[in-house]
This record gives C-alpha cells, structure tokens and sequence, in this order.
C-alpha cells in the first residue's frame, strides 16, 4: 500500500489482448475472439462500467432517445439483423417483421427491434462469452512499450492501482464528451440558468413539459441520428396527445447528413411527410448567426441560401454533435507524450486495414484503434455497432495470423450462431 496515498498496488495481468473502452467496440471484438477460441484468461477489457451498454441503456431513460419500449431505429440494428431482430420476429410470430429480419430491404422494410430486445441481447451475449470474467471496472491512466515486445498500461480500480502487461493493446474510448455547437454553448455560458437551449444527449423534460402547458415551437439543429431520436420523439408526442407543437429542424450547411448515418424505417419517414404536409414539421438548411432570449421566446436568425431568415422559438435543442477533440483525455494526452508529439496531432489515429495504429507498434505487439478515435473510411458512423462489427473482424482476422484465435469462416460462422441461440459457451 502507498502510505501517502491509501492507495493498495496489485500485481501485474498479462493477456494476449487489452481492450481500453468496456463499451461497445470492446464487446463487439471480445465476441469475435470468444467466437475464434480465444480463452478469457487470455484477454481483459478496462472501463468505467461492468456493464458495455449500461451508459447508453441509462441514456435512454433520460434524453432525447428511445425508452426501452421503443424502437431502436438507426444503423445500430445491424447489431440485431441476424440475432435479437430474429429472435423478435420469431417470438412474435409476424411474418412482416420475420421478412424485415431476413429480407431483401426491396421487398421488405427492414426490422428495427426495440431497445429492450437490444439490452437483453447483448445480456444474453455477455453471459455466454464470459464478459464479467474479462472486464474490470476503472480507468487506465498510461501505456508504454515494454522492453522486448507488447505494452505495460497502468489503471486503477477504485483505490487499487494495477498494471496489465498485454502483447497488444485495442483503443476503443468512443466519442468522449460531445460540446454542444458554437452559438448553444455561447447561450449556455451566457445564460447558464436558461432552460430552453439543451443539448440532444441532456435530459429535455422542461422542454417537453412547456410543450404540453402551451402552443410551442421547438428548434431542432442538426441531422443525422441524434436529430431523428429528437424528431421522432417530438412528432409522436405532438400526434398522441394532440399538441399545439410546431418542429423546426435547421440542418447545417457545413456538414452532411452521412457524416452521422442512420437508417430511417419507412413508419419514421411517413411520419415526416405527414408533418411537413400538415405545416407541424418545417426543415431548412442553414447557418446559426444568432441565438438569445427575445421575451418569453428565443431569437434564431439562419442565414440560408436566400439569406437571412428570423426564428422566434419556444426551446432549441442542438443535435448537431460536434466531435470533442480527443488530445484533450489523459490516456491519449499520455500516448502523445510516449510517442513525443503534442497531443492535438492525436485527435484522430490513422490507422491501417487491420486497424493497427502502425506509429504506436512494438516489436510483434500492436495498438489497434476503434470507434471515433480511428480515421477510417467506415460504411456507417464511426461509432455505430456494424463500424465496430467491421473493426473487431479486422483485428481478429489480423490477430489470427500472429497466431492468437482461429479464423472464424461460414462455417464456424454459421455453428456460432446456433451456439449463440443454444447459449453454449464458445470453446
């Protein structure tokens, strides 16, 4: 024990792999190298919770997003198009949602499962591979090369400090704290008490209730999937208890839409006809200039294509999601100072196929990156579940040639997913 500190020392882990993150990147790549054989004792996962998904379940209950109940729509139900998505359809026997789990998007709309079914399948998942056994609640704090090869990081757990000494090590930290946008957060630090200007991944009750005590118009900034959590939610409460409520969303001139793709089921998007028919739901493209307090309402004046245009609004909610800088968190501002670069030239790591971070390789170990924190070209958002899927495959597929797991091909593949349904443990 450090008698300056309280601190307790443990001794050093050593695994084949080290995941940093514990949410969902670092599930999605312990699946997989569960699935290739890999045995538990040779793997470890460090994060704030036990639990990959007890942040984002927590998330639901509070903001702008689906509750259990609802349905989980965007790209993260790929995680559930062969799994959760089935085992729905099947329990409920609905020969439509059975097509959208297996059919042909043409023919079919594909099913997006509620966020309950999600929670339960990847509880399901993580009992069957053994997660508890691997993850360890904490932080870790430093990572350096080891002499010869792999990495020493340094973590602690509560008021235990322990080191892991991994052969090679997996970044998956996710997004860290997302700022609202310029002009949001100039309101917030001027007006710190204002209710009326949140953030889509804030809790939003004032506003829903000042939307049920009065005739309100809501501006929504922003597109992608935060936007349509917002949007969908708004819409449903203005059509199942028949609200005065009108839904401005201001899409940003500077950023498109798939920089935060999501698949929009065919009920959402005649939702948005029916509002935008009805005079509810008005969408424009522009640039905030302005946001303050006007009276009881708030002034947004956009500067559009046809210039200028003056809002008067009851709330404004930004779901535009401006990415944090990741130099800024310590386990990145301390791999800066390991590799001798300022921490800014480490706001994303470009990482290679197989998702190695080559700067950062030691001798036959390797850091692989991620999530958010990686640049690479990913057919959906960066931390959507199927990037991640795609990621852990690459790793896995990599660490297979160094030797650690099987490769997992169609047949190993497809008796995978009938232990899956079975809950047989992977050997």
């Amino acid at each position: 024990m450090d008698s300056g500190t309280g601190e307790k020392t443990r001794r050093i882990v050593h695994c084949e792999l080290l995941s940093i993150g514990g949410g969902i990147g670092s599930f999605a790549l312990i699946s997989r190298l569960r699935r290739a054989g890999v045995d538990p004792s040779d793997l470890c996962v460090i994060g704030p919770s036990l639990s990959p998904f007890d942040a984002e379940a927590a998330h639901f209950e509070d903001v702008a997003a689906p509750p259990l109940g609802a349905w989980y729509s965007s790209d993260r139900s790929s995680w559930l198009g062969t799994a959760a998505a089935l085992r729905f359809a099947t329990k409920t026997g609905d020969v439509r949602a059975l097509l959208g789990a297996v059919g042909d998007p043409v023919s079919a709309e594909v099913l997006l499962p509620r966020s309950g079914d999600v929670t339960a399948s990847l509880n399901h998942e993580a009992r069957r591979i053994g997660w508890h056994e691997i993850a360890v609640q904490g932080s870790a704090t430093s990572i350096r090369p080891c002499a010869g090869d792999g990495y020493l990081v340094e973590a602690q757990s509560g008021r235990v400090r322990f080191h892991v000494r991994a052969s090679n090590v997996h970044l998956a930290l996710g997004p860290g704290a997302t700022p609202m946008s310029e002009k949001a957060s100039s309101f917030r630090s001027r007006y710190p008490d204002d209710p009326r200007v949140v953030q889509a991944f804030e809790a939003n009750h004032d506003v829903l209730q000042r939307a049920r005590d009065q005739p309100s118009v809501i501006a929504v900034h922003g597109a992608g999937q935060k936007a349509d959590y917002v949007l969908n939610q708004l819409l449903e409460l203005r059509e199942t208890e028949r609200l005065e409520l009108q839904v401005v969303q201001i899409q940003d001139a500077r950023s498109s839409r798939d920089d935060d793709a999501s698949v929009r089921p065919l009920w959402f998007e005649r939702r948005l006809l029916r509002a935008a028919g009805s005079g509810s739901c008005v969408r424009m493209t522009g640039e905030i200039n302005e946001l303050r307090p006007d009276g009881n309402q708030l002034r947004v004046e956009v500067e559009t294509f046809a210039g200028a245009l003056p809002l008067r609004v009851d709330s404004f909610i930004d779901a535009l999601g401006v990415p944090s800088a990741v130099g800024s968190r310590p386990l990145i501002a301390d791999l800066a100072e390991a590799m001798g670069v300022q921490a800014k030239a480490l706001d994303r790591l470009a990482v290679d196929e197989s998702c190695a971070f080559a700067p950062f390789s030691h001798g036959s170990g390797k850091c692989y990156v991620s999530g958010s924190l990686a640049e690479r070209r990913m057919p959906t958002a960066p931390d959507d579940v199927l990037s991640h899927q795609i990621a852990a495959r690459c790793i896995a597929e990599d660490l297979t040639r160094s030797g650690i797991g099987e490769r997992v091909g169609l047949a190993q593949s497809l008796a995978g997913w009938v232990d899956w349904v079975r809950a047989v443990e992977p050997g």
